[in-house]
């Protein structure tokens, strides 16, 4: 769970919250991909995205774009962007996701391969599940009408 404050005046901001962070790694082994969960209390929802002007971004929950953390693709954009002073919020926050879009870092072929893969495999599982098993599959799994998982394929 993560708590958040955040107190508003007339000059700006103040933001808080907790430091405790649940992280989900894959690992690779003999039978296929396992994930591994682990909670530490020293994490940091909150980074600053730009060195020139205060704009900061906060993270809540189990935050990640293609298995890379959130916190590290924006310390990777301040890094690298960092000391642009740009005239609006809205304009930092399209830069920031036009770097990611370009960066090939975060676009490796494994980690698309592999969301790809989940993604496909969820929706089908997803499907499957809103096909009535009686009306729609013999016995031993087969469809009996494509038009039914079409149709349930419509409605997700």
């Amino acid at each position: 769970m993560t708590s958040v404050v955040g107190i508003l005046n007339k000059r700006g901001i103040a933001i808080a919250a907790d430091s405790a962070v649940t992280r989900n790694r894959r690992k690779e082994n003999g039978f296929g991909t396992q994930r591994i969960t682990k909670c530490t209390k020293n994490g940091n929802k909150m980074v600053r995205l730009s060195n020139a002007v205060p704009i900061t971004v906060m993270f809540t929950g189990n935050a990640e774009y293609l298995d890379t953390p959130w916190d590290v693709i924006a310390r990777c954009y301040r890094q690298q962007r960092g000391g642009i002073a740009h005239a609006t919020v809205e304009d930092a926050v399209n830069d920031f996701f036009r770097f990611i879009s370009e960066n090939p870092v975060f676009w490796t072929e494994s980690s698309t391969g592999y969301f790809m893969h989940c993604l496909i495999e969820n929706t089908f599982e997803r499907l499957a599940g809103d096909m009535s098993d009686e009306d729609e599959r013999t016995e031993a799994g087969k469809m009996i009408r494509p038009a039914a998982f079409r149709k349930a394929f419509i409605k997700n």
